[in-house]
């Protein structure tokens, strides 16, 4: 009989499907409700941006300063 938990088994397995393991941890994490999506703005990070298709009020963000809006920077770039 054979051990299907044994390393070499494992490894054995993960072999044949190296993103078996990956895709095995991802759904543990998201049974767990520990899964990140990322959120994708559709709009300048403004005060109100638009993100997965709704307007929000933004909070924080790497714009804190609202550098990425003012006219100077926007002609240098």
């Amino acid at each position: 009989m054979t051990d299907v938990a044994s390393p070499t088994n494992a490894a054995t397995a993960r072999s044949r499907d190296p993103l078996a393991f990956l895709e095995g941890e991802i759904d543990e994490l998201k049974a767990k409700g520990l899964y990140r999506r990322l959120r994708v703005v559709q709009s300048e990070q403004r005060s109100r941006c638009v993100i997965d298709g709704r307007e929000v009020i933004t909070l924080s963000s790497n714009n804190y300063l609202g550098l990425n809006t003012h006219p100077r920077l926007r002609r240098a770039a």
